[in-house]
Formats: structure tokens, C-alpha cells, sequence
């Protein structure tokens, strides 16, 4: 089983250490074999979530529990651990379905959840490669928002499950760890 933890208020590296700490733990502690436990999405410099074997992520979230830097909320309905090795098995379902499927090139630049990019009229291939790609690679979320403002994007489309994207937009993911609310400045004109 899976689970996901969103952590606001630490830096990378402080929680890649607290992550190798949760597998030391869950490893000796006969959690499992094999620990495991990645960041899956990047959502801000502080701002990110932890995906894994629900053993793994328990021990993380126990770690985390008395830092008083760290905003942690467990994500519910996790079926997969998406954006990590551990969604290979998925990523192989889903490219045996989708080679079959003839894709055309885009008509627009498509920036994928991992920070590629396919332009305009560039072999379709890229875009099935770059689909594969984005199953088991973090999502970078902070870092595509800020390049596409950047390069002038002015309209977003958000294919996922739930809002991610609106959110991150809507509310300033740069803030203290209180995640004060206030609008993105460099979104006002720009629809989702």
C-alpha cells in the first residue's frame, strides 16, 4: 500500500535527510524490506510531497511530527505512488495501451508534470515518451508555473485528477510556513 505526505516549511535537502532516516527506521523496525519513500511533486522551494510505501511515509510522518518548520498533511486516496519508481508497473500498463496510439504533432507547446517540453511541430514521439516519462519522474509543478510565465503562456489547461495547478496559481506558494493566502502576483491575467 501507498500513501503521500504534502510537507510545507522545509527545505530539499533537510527532507531528503528526514526521508533516509524514515527508511533507516522503517528497515529496522521490520517496516519492510525495502523501504522506499521519494518526493513526488516539487511544489514550491518549500513546499513538496512525499510518496512511498505507507511504512516508509508513517516513519517519515513520525519524524516530522515535533518540527516545528514543517506543515505536514497526509493525502488521502492514494492508489499509486505517482511521479516515482515505484508507478513502473503502471507506466509499463499504460505504455503497452497508449503505443498503439497514433499521436500527432502538437499545435500548441506542451509542458508535461517533469519539466519537459515539446514545441509546436516537433515528432509526436516526444509526446508519448515524455507521457511515459512524467509516471514514475517528480512533477515539478513550481518550475513549469514560473517558465511558462516566463515564455508568455496566458492560458493553462489542467488535465489531472483534482486542481493542483489552479491552486498553486491561486494562492502564494513562497510564503512563510504559515502559507499566508494572498493571489499570485505574476498570475492575474492568466486563466486556468
Amino acid at each position: 500500500k501507498t500513501v503521500a505526505l504534502s510537507v510545507y516549511g522545509l527545505e530539499e535537502h533537510d527532507l531528503q535527510t528526514l526521508m533516509r532516516e524514515a527508511k533507516a527506521k522503517d528497515q529496522v523496525e521490520g517496516g519492510s524490506d525495502s523501504p522506499e519513500v521519494y518526493i513526488s511533486h516539487y511544489w514550491s522551494p518549500v513546499g513538496f510531497t512525499a510518496s512511498g510505501l505507507r511504512s516508509t511515509v508513517m516513519q517519515l510522518k513520525w519524524l516530522l511530527r515535533d518540527n516545528p518548520n514543517a506543515i505536514v498533511h497526509e493525502v488521502e486516496h492514494v492508489r499509486t505512488a505517482l511521479h516515482t519508481p515505484l508507478a513502473e508497473p503502471i507506466a509499463e500498463t499504460v505504455g503497452a495501451g497508449l503505443s498503439g496510439v497514433p499521436f500527432d504533432p502538437p499545435q500548441c507547446d506542451l509542458y508535461f508534470n517533469a519539466g519537459y517540453r515539446v514545441s509546436v511541430g516537433q515528432d509526436a514521439n516526444y509526446c508519448f515518451q515524455n507521457s511515459m516519462r512524467h509516471l514514475t519522474e517528480p512533477a515539478y509543478w513550481a518550475g513549469i508555473i514560473s517558465t511558462c510565465i516566463e515564455r508568455g503562456v496566458t492560458e493553462f489547461v489542467e488535465c489531472g485528477p483534482g486542481s493542483s495547478l489552479k491552486d498553486i496559481m491561486i494562492f502564494n506558494v513562497y510564503s512563510t510556513t504559515h502559507m499566508t493566502v494572498r493571489p499570485y502576483e505574476k498570475t492575474r491575467n492568466i486563466s486556468v
